[in-house]
């Protein structure tokens, strides 16, 4: 360092890096339908810096997954989900994992949201976003949905202890944030895909997945303050013995 003082000690500052894979995501599509992933696992990866990858499997054959194995698990328009998919996902989610759900018709005709169970009474018509909450680390710095158009979305009765990330232009629910046990679930009121909404063509997509995907993942970044009143997470893993 330059110019040099009277204490060389402090010239040098030690610092050390580490370097891991990226964590994988799995993506669990209803039916034979694979390319309900392509929009997302494309947003994903096309941020190198995201330390993130989509692993897409069909929820047929999810049943001998190990969840644990995963930053986190999306699903999209599962409708009702077998109990040999729905119990270890409940146990994976409530040990402190998470979980991002989409809504489609196949949701929506089972008449409530999976996992969460909070009750799906029908659809909207076409409308934009009216409401974003800038704040929550899942859409921080994603913008507003400018111009984004949900076709047929489902309209949600959130539990009261459920945190309203996001409405649409009427006030219902857009994006919920729940807490199950010591994990999270996301919920979108919205497919993942183009089926009930035009999201995935806009640029707005690619910041949403890939900063939804840190906060569920637990990468995002540590706040070192907090304004009084802000809910601010304690546990940022799932082991829990960890303070």
């Amino acid at each position: 360092m330059t110019p040099s003082d009277a204490l060389p000690q402090d010239d040098a500052f030690p610092f050390s890096v580490t370097r891991s894979d990226p964590s994988r995501v799995l993506f669990l599509y209803a039916g034979n339908r694979p390319q309900q992933a392509f929009y997302y696992k494309s947003a994903m990866e096309s941020d190198p810096d995201s330390g993130l990858s989509v692993q897409a499997v069909s929820l047929d054959q999810a049943g001998h997954l190990d969840f644990s194995k995963y930053a986190f698990v999306v699903l999209n328009d599962p409708g009702e989900l077998e109990r040999g998919i729905a119990q270890p996902l409940c146990a994976y989610v409530s040990r402190g994992g998470a979980v991002l759900i989409g809504i489609g018709p196949n949701t929506i005709l089972a008449g409530r949201v999976p996992l969460s169970s909070d009750p799906i009474s029908g659809t909207h018509q076409i409308q934009g976003a009216g409401f974003i909450d800038e704040q929550h680390p899942a859409v921080l710095g994603i913008g507003h949905f400018e111009n984004v158009q949900f076709s047929e979305a489902a309209w949600i009765t959130p539990k009261p202890t459920a945190r309203v990330v996001a409405k649409l232009a009427n006030g219902s629910p857009l994006l919920l944030d729940e807490r199950m046990g010591e994990g999270k679930a996301l919920i979108l009121a919205a497919t993942l895909d183009n089926t009930n909404s035009d999201l995935p063509l806009h640029t707005s997509f690619v910041a949403f997945v890939v900063q939804s995907g840190h906060y569920l993942a637990g990468l995002e970044d540590t706040t070192t303050s907090v304004t009084v009143g802000t809910p601010v997470a304690l546990r940022h893993t799932r082991d829990q013995s960890t303070a």
